[in-house]
């Protein structure tokens, strides 16, 4: 299981709750100079209709108790069909120095966290927490990519972006577009087109669809650059975009045999 920083896994998120709280990066975290009074928050994920896998490390963690009774603070997920599932701190005592259990997984649509509440007061606290989600694999690879560049995770609530890939003279490999983050929960992808804008610099081949992403294979050919769009048709007749520019960058060539131009278009049924 791969898990990603929230600010990289392209999910958007609407984060809600105390004045003493605030996200930088990917970390939810109380802004105040010492411990903050009843210090809740709420994180909405995507437009709150899809789930998704969630962990949260509490890195530093302090939660003082007032001395009133109140209770231990706790997280909740809840999900797309309204159920909710909580997560409660197991140390209900004074003061707390670590949220048990950590990390916390969960999940849901939106995240809550709720200090300890009690008949009078709040508890005092102060913290950071680290925000990830679960990348989601497709279930099979034809090729193996480790990095990004080649492979575009498409955004939701981007959809102009571009994805630029530079690669060496010759170099061969897969570009893949990731639509897993950028179409709803159980849509299916059944025809995808590539295009390529100029066959000069760039050859294509082999294109496949593997669950809910897309691929193609790719070679460079010649110096210069490469728009290439991809179109994914899902069952229900809707059309995902996501646009690469490729760009060959200049270098020595060593002899390298000249490739032919190859096809122009390449389209794919599931």
């Amino acid at each position: 299981m791969t898990w990603l920083p929230l600010a990289d896994s392209g999910v958007s998120f609407v984060l809600d709750g105390s004045t003493d709280v605030a996200i930088i990066g990917s970390t939810v975290q109380t802004t105040v100079d010492g411990v903050a009074f009843d210090p809740d928050w709420s994180l909405v994920l995507g437009d709150g209709s899809v789930d998704y896998s969630v962990r949260i490390t509490p890195l530093p963690y302090t939660s003082i108790g007032q001395g009133f009774g109140e209770g231990p603070s706790s997280f909740r997920f809840t999900r797309a069909d309204s159920s909710t599932a909580d997560v409660v701190n197991g140390d209900a005592g004074e003061t707390a120095d670590e949220f048990i259990p950590n990390p916390v997984t969960g999940t849901g649509r939106k995240i809550d966290y709720f200090p300890g509440t009690g008949s009078e007061t709040s508890r005092n606290e102060s913290w950071q927490m680290l925000v990830e989600i679960e990348d989601v694999a497709p279930p099979a690879e034809t090729c193996q990519e480790l990095g990004r560049v080649t492979r575009a995770y498409a955004s939701a609530y981007d959809r102009t972006r571009i994805h630029r890939s530079r690669l060496a003279p010759n170099e061969k490999r897969c570009l893949i577009a990731a639509f897993n983050g950028a179409i709803p929960l159980g849509r299916t992808i059944t025809r995808a087109e590539w295009r390529l804008d100029r066959t000069y610099s760039v050859t294509m081949s082999a294109g496949s669809i593997e669950g809910r992403d897309v691929r193609v294979m790719i070679q460079a050919r010649n110096r210069g650059i490469s728009p290439i769009r991809c179109e994914a048709t899902l069952d229900n007749g809707e059309i995902y975009v996501q646009l690469f520019e490729i760009e060959v960058v200049d270098g020595p060539y060593f002899g390298d045999a000249q490739l032919a131009a190859g096809p122009a278009v390449i389209v794919v049924d599931a």
